[in-house]
């Protein structure tokens, strides 16, 4: 697994119940000997978009077969958490380089202590 993929997962609900399985992308993986990986979350709920945070990806983008998403989807940058590999269902795909380094920006923002 690399960062960009996109695998499924059930991924937990805000309210830390499993949730039912997801698309998300992962994000880096932890450097650790535990197959652990950051993600988040992706929604086909696209109108819940955190304007300059959220990323949307839509079928008419450049790279956007390669996913294998089926609509266009909502890249929840501010829905994370730690997946180890052994709950992953399969791999959808991957996104973009620029999509990946468009999350990354946003996530170094979001992280900004300065």
């Amino acid at each position: 697994m690399n960062a960009g993929d996109i695998v499924l997962v059930p991924f937990p609900t805000a309210e830390a119940k499993e949730g039912k399985h997801r698309p998300v992308l992962i994000l880096a993986c932890v450097p650790s000997p535990f197959h652990d990986y950051v993600a988040c979350m992706i929604s086909s709920r696209i109108h819940q978009a955190i304007d300059k945070f959220d990323l949307v990806v839509r079928p008419e983008d450049a790279g956007f077969a390669e996913t294998g998403l089926k609509v266009a989807s909502l890249v929840r940058l501010g829905r994370l958490a730690t997946l180890n590999e052994s709950i992953f269902a399969g791999v959808l795909g991957r996104v973009s380089d620029t999509v990946l380094a468009s999350a990354h920006r946003h996530l170094r923002e979001l992280f900004s202590f300065n």
